[in-house]
């Protein structure tokens, strides 16, 4: 049984498809076809039954399956285990990040983070929410950097606080008037009557995303429907952002993922309470540890944005 075997039939059990599975492979199907055959002759039994609609696995196949995630995580803790040298100030450690969150920090905050430790090297994943979830659980990584609720964490990983955020509201004040935005003690951003949103065009993301359902079930809980004010819909937060700093719409985003491009004038707060605490962790698989490599990066993570607390 080979790292190459596990992984053959892991994307075949994934994909439920050998042409699939053989294009995420690069190989092709009737090579793929022969090695799970292989496999199942070598174990004596078979992994799948082969039906019209495509593959399904049999029990056997299922409990390979596991097995297949199990070894393939260690191994590749192992391998990043090995890339790490004694020193404190080298190594390398692999994460994974969301797009959003990938432009709007790490492509600002990994260049110092170089030039602090030019030892240590990482390789980063980006892509969207739920996929980074995925790679974290298959063992492709063993970091990854999200935004989450309290309410929505998963029991299968550790969540490590980086820093406190929370939604703040777009706007730009020459365009969009707040007649209620005035300054208060622990607020970073003038405060607004939330209500008051309701008499303005809405610019709403539209993504299947936790932060878009994380916003829209906030407002829900307050009473507040702002379907009718809908000016336009968008499938990002970063343009979301850039709409609302340079049109008359308003629109929602976590702190940290708004560009420092856009004027300060452009962010306002709801009372706090508003909506739960969304703030950034690093997520590991239960039961794992960092590497040092993966340590000095988290520390240099949260020392970076201590200052972005909103609230106190």
């Amino acid at each position: 049984m080979t790292d190459r075997e596990l992984l053959y039939v892991k994307t075949v059990m994934e994909e439920h498809s050998l042409n699939k599975a053989s294009q995420k492979l690069f190989i092709s199907q009737p090579a793929l076809s022969q090695a799970i055959q292989r496999i199942e002759v070598t174990i004596g039994t078979p992994l799948f039954y082969r039906t019209p609609t495509g593959l399904i696995p049999t029990e056997a196949g299922k409990k390979y399956y596991q097995m297949a995630q199990e070894i393939l995580r260690s191994y590749r803790c192992f391998i990043h285990e090995l890339t790490t040298p004694p020193h404190q100030d080298e190594g390398a450690f692999l994460f994974a990040t969301t797009t959003s969150l990938a432009a709007s920090i790490f492509y600002s905050l990994y260049p110092s983070f170089l030039n602090s430790y030019p030892g240590i090297k990482a390789t980063i994943h980006e892509g969207p929410h739920y996929q980074m979830l995925d790679i974290l659980r298959e063992g492709y990584v063993n970091m990854v950097i999200l935004y989450s609720s309290v309410a929505s964490r998963l029991a299968e990983f550790q969540y490590h606080l980086l820093v406190k955020d929370s939604i703040i509201v777009v706007a730009n004040p020459e365009m969009l008037s707040f007649h209620s935005a005035h300054h208060a003690p622990g607020y970073r951003y003038p405060v607004i009557d939330p209500m008051e949103l309701s008499e303005h065009p809405y610019i709403k993301n539209s993504s299947i995303n936790p932060t878009a359902e994380f916003i829209d079930s906030a407002l829900s809980q307050n009473g507040l429907n702002l379907e009718d004010n809908i000016y336009l819909q968008i499938g990002r937060t970063c343009t979301v952002v850039q709409l609302a700093s340079a049109t008359v719409g308003f629109g929602f985003s976590p702190s940290l993922q708004i560009s420092s491009q856009v004027p300060e004038k452009c962010k306002f707060m709801l009372p706090h309470g508003f909506f739960p605490p969304y703030n950034l962790y690093a997520l590991l698989p239960a039961g794992n540890t960092w590497n040092a490599s993966e340590r000095i990066f988290i520390d240099y993570v949260r020392e970076s944005l201590k200052d972005s607390v909103l609230f106190g």
